[in-house]
């Protein structure tokens, strides 16, 4: 029994000296506010109210942190660039404590404050918080190792009988700056995403008012008139106000004279946003004497010098600010239907699920490339210039035009006049329901009418295409040449004559030809004599894929290097390649009878006119 309680004292006396140890140790390392070993500051600067900076310049810098941001009350009241500020309250957080030289060591070593360079700082620095204060001298840096000395006071100002830290010399740079290179130059603080309106003001030219959707996927101009505005130039105007910095604040150069900034007599500028109901203005003022690309100018953060970039686009021209696209569908993906009339001719375009479509004046498939080239120049028709309508002084109207975009489903009619005296090289357009004419460039408007006149070259040249799992027999009649013809037997492809076995390797090249029978060009719109058609080649197909029960394709006497061709039911000639039609004609059994012959030449007169 004794053992035990000997064994339990022993266990008693062990917990008490640790607990004193652990207080001791707990005393010694909280004691002279001493920073922990592997970081400058003993606390993180979250919370900062106030820094100040004494540069190495002498000049002093005070900043305020604000619910907007920090702000620059010395050594003049401008917002402070909040980048800045944080990058410097970012080094001093991180940066490490690499060495501790106490106040004993330094008696040991004889060492003064003139050693480490604190009676003849490099700078000062204050951080203020709700909780706590810090004082930081930077001195100089150690001739051997390059580490800068530093002293911290968390109480008392600036104290010089504190230990000596040591660490990286990087945070010297924060002083060696000017107060220039702290504060935000920038000319507004708004932000731009938010912005919903913005006022020129012009006095002598007129005001300009533009005002962003509640979708924010367009601007529209509302004064001087109702329009919309042109996104890219809207944003140009952004990016140059975004990007606006003042070059001499209200502390340097010549002042400017206070009837130069009347607001009411000088340009102006005001940006209002959902955060900011009563708007940043900037005012423009007279040129800077001896810069003719400066301009004085009073903004939300004084009087300032801006650069004459501001000033070009606040008194642009307000029809600069207008859109001038015809459409509003900027995409051509948009645009499901076209039509144009011209000279008694009307060209229609439709678009299908299975692509373009030429409905007018004749029904064929449209060629893609050729489709996407004409809609892409009727959406970039653009404005020169705007003209008030006027039906007695203007051109003759000579074509009309419908789009209908998927956006709204609505059709955008408008009628194309010629020029008046007035307008050389341009054309009128007047959508439908408007007064204003857009006076466009007449070589653009010519380029789309042109298309319109002979429509060809949009019809697609995919003639005919043939899919071989459709087919349940074809024949191939040749003048002159043994009519061939095969059917599909059990999926397997036979002779329909005894005694003749077919090609597979022919059949499979055949069946390669037939499924995109591609034309060099289409010559005509209707049948005409003068392509003639007859004595020449006939490929029938036997369908059974339930769209038509035979398709059949003509192919003309050979002239020069090509055919003429058309496909049954449909009125258009168009003309064939020798490789096309050599593989459209090819021997398609094994026998020894002679291959078929080619359709005999005869010479046809090309109608290259559409009819």
């Amino acid at each position: 029994m004794g053992r035990y309680k000997v064994i339990i004292r022993l266990l008693a006396a062990c917990v008490v000296c640790g607990v004193l140890l652990f207080s001791f140790k707990d005393c010694k390392r909280t004691s002279g506010d001493q920073p922990p070993r592997d970081r400058l500051l003993p606390l993180q600067l979250k919370d900062v109210d106030e820094v100040n900076l004494t540069l190495a310049s002498g000049n002093e810098v005070i900043l305020e942190a604000t619910p907007s941001g920090w702000i620059m009350t010395s050594p003049s009241k401008s917002r402070a660039l909040d980048a800045a500020v944080q990058r410097l309250l970012d080094a001093f957080e991180q940066a490490p404590l690499q060495e501790l030289i106490d106040l004993e060591e330094k008696e040991l070593r004889n060492l003064t404050t003139a050693d480490f360079g604190f009676d003849n700082p490099v700078g000062r620095l204050s951080i203020r918080g709700p909780r706590f204060r810090a004082h930081i001298t930077v001195g100089d840096c150690d001739a051997v190792t390059n580490s800068l000395f530093v002293s911290l006071n968390m109480n008392q100002v600036h104290n010089q009988n504190q230990d000596v830290l040591v660490t990286t010399p990087s945070l010297r740079e924060f002083f060696l700056k000017t107060p220039a290179d702290y504060m935000d130059r920038r000319v507004f603080q708004c932000n731009m995403r938010m912005v919903h309106t913005i006022i020129l003001r012009r006095p002598t030219l007129g005001d300009v008012k533009l005002v962003r959707a509640e979708n924010n996927r367009q601007w529209s101009l509302v004064q001087p008139i109702a329009a919309r505005a042109d996104w890219d130039t809207v944003g140009r105007l952004f990016e140059i106000l975004s990007e606006a910095t003042f070059v001499d604040n209200d502390t340097d150069g010549p002042k400017p004279q206070a009837g130069s900034l009347d607001q009411t007599e000088s340009p102006s500028v005001t940006l209002f946003s959902k955060n900011d109901l009563a708007g940043q203005t900037l005012v423009l003022g007279d040129r800077v004497p001896g810069d003719a690309d400066l301009t004085y100018a009073r903004g939300p953060t004084g009087v300032m010098a801006v650069t004459g970039t501001v000033r070009r686009i606040v008194l642009s021209p307000a029809y600069d600010f207008r859109d001038r696209r015809l459409f509003p569908a900027a995409e051509s993906i948009a645009v499901q239907s076209l039509s144009i009339d011209a000279d008694g001719r009307t060209l229609s375009l439709r678009r299908a699920e299975t692509g373009w479509a030429v409905t007018a004046p004749v029904s064929a498939v449209a060629e893609p490339g050729e489709v996407a080239a004409l809609i892409d120049a009727v959406l970039s028709l653009r404005a020169e210039r705007f003209e008030t309508f006027d039906a007695q002084t203007v051109g003759e109207r000579i074509a009309s035009a419908t789009v209908v975009s998927s956006r709204d489903g609505n059709p955008f009619a408008f009628s194309i006049y010629s020029p008046n005296s007035n307008s050389t090289g341009r054309l009128g357009i007047l959508p439908d329901g408007s007064d204003t004419l857009y006076l466009v460039s007449d070589t653009a408007v010519s380029n789309i009418l042109s298309r319109c006149l002979d429509p060809r070259p949009i019809m697609s040249r995919t003639v005919l295409a043939i899919n071989e799992d459709d087919v349940r027999a074809v024949t191939v009649a040749s003048t002159g040449a043994t009519t061939q013809r095969i059917e599909k037997v059990a999926g397997e492809w036979k002779s329909a004559t005894p005694g003749r076995q077919t090609d597979e390797a022919a059949v499979r090249r055949f069946f390669a030809a037939v499924s995109s029978i591609r034309a060099e060009s289409v010559v005509s719109l209707a049948p005409t004599n003068a392509l003639p058609l007859a004595g020449g080649a006939e490929i029938s197909f036997d369908m059974d894929d339930g769209a038509s029960l035979r398709r059949i394709l003509t192919i003309g006497p050979r002239y020069e290097n090509s055919y003429p061709a058309a496909v049954k039911g449909r009125d258009t000639i168009f003309i064939l390649s020798l490789d096309t039609v050599s593989g459209l004609t090819q021997n398609l059994f094994i026998s020894e009878e002679p291959a078929p012959a080619e359709p005999p030449a005869n010479p046809p007169i090309a109608d290259k006119d559409p009819k």
